[in-house]
């Protein structure tokens, strides 16, 4: 928790002095490193999006790579932006990635416990297997909730009764 709250005010008061991109993941990096314990980090993905033109912009630090589906052509792949946790090490370099959403194009967004879900026989769901479910809810859905909707059933049928110890996050963005 306390991690948490740090971060939380170190990136409100980052995005009051106007910092993004590259900046922001700099200060935000240099301020955890100094100020958390050195077994303790933040996995952070920041997205800042045009909503007028579809224009992205994506940062990723130590997040499971976000899906990109392309509604022209109905690929789905990951967005692959390698980069440490925040406050694993101070030097750490970080990628932003601009992409231009189409009509129809979905960006997808699982935390690792979407991934790592694990059932009775401690098998994990798998990056593979999260890609289909994710490539297949979009392509049978008309919403981001009911996308969102069909990768949680998609978990819940795995895990089964098993209780999950992490976070379980899913969000969707599609441009209509």
């Amino acid at each position: 928790a306390i991690p948490n709250a740090l971060f939380s005010g170190i990136l409100d008061s980052q995005v009051e002095l106007g910092l993004r991109g590259e900046n922001l993941f700099l200060n935000l990096n240099k301020s955890l490193y100094w100020n958390l314990d050195k077994r303790k980090f933040v996995c952070f993905s920041f997205v800042e999006i045009d909503i007028s033109t579809g224009s992205v912009q994506l940062m990723n630090a130590g997040c499971p790579y976000p899906y990109l589906y392309k509604a022209s052509t109905g690929d789905l792949k990951e967005i692959c932006i390698e980069a440490l946790p925040l406050g694993v090490k101070l030097n750490s370099k970080y990628e932003l990635v601009e992409l231009q959403l189409e009509r129809g194009d979905t960006l997808v967004f699982c935390s690792d416990g979407i991934i790592e879900a694990e059932n009775e026989m401690q098998d994990v769901l798998g990056y593979d297997e999260t890609m289909r479910c994710v490539k297949e809810s979009i392509q049978s859905s008309d919403s981001g909730d009911e996308i969102v909707g069909k990768v949680f059933k998609r978990v819940d049928q795995h895990s089964g009764a098993v209780t999950q110890t992490d976070d379980q996050t899913v969000i969707v963005v599609r441009r209509g």
